[in-house]
Parts: structure tokens; sequence; C-alpha cells
């Protein structure tokens, strides 16, 4: 396995589909990417990059001001070269779930449901942004997402 490879495999979750995984859909790490940079593109547009071009905006970093600029800017383009297309621009009016040092509420609520205890503070506090973006996003309106269970265990939250 080559080096772009691997961090790319590093980036993609176990409880991720095998569509996922191949990034044949749109991996959660890309979606965490996507938000932060306030961006979207469809998954018409994802489908057309090449295989290493979805492997680059996997590993591409995306934390910094300048980071988020030269990713959406090579998101832009690769979406305007394979679809006509650019991304499309939205924002948010307030700070993401993700964001915050506390479990936020749905996440508690959505794992009492399933039986389980929440996540601490103490442990929301130690997981990374990816993995706090990854709970919040399957902790939707309309009850857990199937992929709930397999991420706290994933993420050392539940046995």
């Amino acid at each position: 396995m080559n080096d772009v490879a691997a961090v790319a495999d590093s980036c993609i979750f176990g409880f991720e589909s095998e569509l996922e995984r191949s990034l044949e859909f749109i991996p959660l790490a890309i979606r965490f990417k996507l938000d932060k940079c306030e961006v979207k593109i469809s998954l018409e547009q994802w489908r057309q990059f090449s295989a290493r071009d979805r492997r680059m905006l996997v590993e591409a970093p995306c934390e910094e001001g300048f980071e988020r600029q030269a990713f959406v800017r090579r998101l832009d383009l690769l979406a305007r070269s394979a679809t006509g297309e650019g991304v499309r621009f939205f924002q948010t009016t307030s700070s993401q779930p993700w964001e915050t040092l506390d479990v936020p509420e749905r996440v508690r609520r959505q794992t009492e449901e399933l039986g389980l205890a929440p996540p601490t503070s103490s442990q929301w506090q130690t997981l990374t942004a990816l993995q706090r973006y990854v709970l919040v996003k399957l902790c939707r309106d309309g009850g857990p997402h199937r992929n709930l269970v397999p991420a706290l265990k994933e993420f050392g939250l539940h046995g």
C-alpha cells in the first residue's frame, strides 16, 4: 500500500460501509471537511472524480484557514472539471455541536435510548473533532443511525 492509500485508509472508520471505504460513496472524513468549509458537492460530482483525486481529498489537510481555502479551491476545480458545476456554498449561523466541550443533548439522548451510557464530558473532550462530528451526525433527528453503536465501540466509548 502506498503512503497516500495508507493515510486515506486511516481516515476511514471501520464501521463505514464498503462503498465508503472504497470511496464510491462520500466518507465521513470528507463530509466533515465539507461541513467545516461550508460547501456541498453532489454524490454525482464525487463519483466523477478519479480514485486518485478522491484519496487526495481524503488526505488533504483542512484545519487552518489557508488549508480550508486550498481544499475548497481544489474541490471546486475537480467538480468543475468533472461535471461543469462547482461546489455550492452554505453558511452556518452558530457554532457546530461537535465543537462544544460538553456532550450535545442529542448524543446523550440517543445513546440513552439505546440503553447505553452517554459519553462523559471528559470522554467527549478526548475525542478528535472528527470523532465528535461523526457521533453528532449519527444522532440526527428521527433516532440513532445504525452505525451509532459501532462508532461508540470503535471510539472506545462502549464495550
